[in-house]
């Protein structure tokens, strides 16, 4: 699987859930400019920030 495709299903989960990048930062103890750069892929995550947020 492909950044761009972990990216997407992160997205689409997050938007089903009706979580925003504020609260998704919260939950993962990041600023919600860190989740917004991550869901544009201008920052790469870590595998524990990746599990993080899973």
């Amino acid at each position: 699987m492909k950044i761009k495709e972990i990216l997407a299903r992160i997205g689409y989960v997050k938007n089903k859930a009706g979580l925003s990048a504020r609260e998704v930062s919260l939950r993962i103890g990041m600023s919600p400019q860190y989740v917004a750069q991550v869901e544009s892929g201008r920052i790469v995550l870590t595998i524990e920030k990746l599990l993080q947020i899973l």
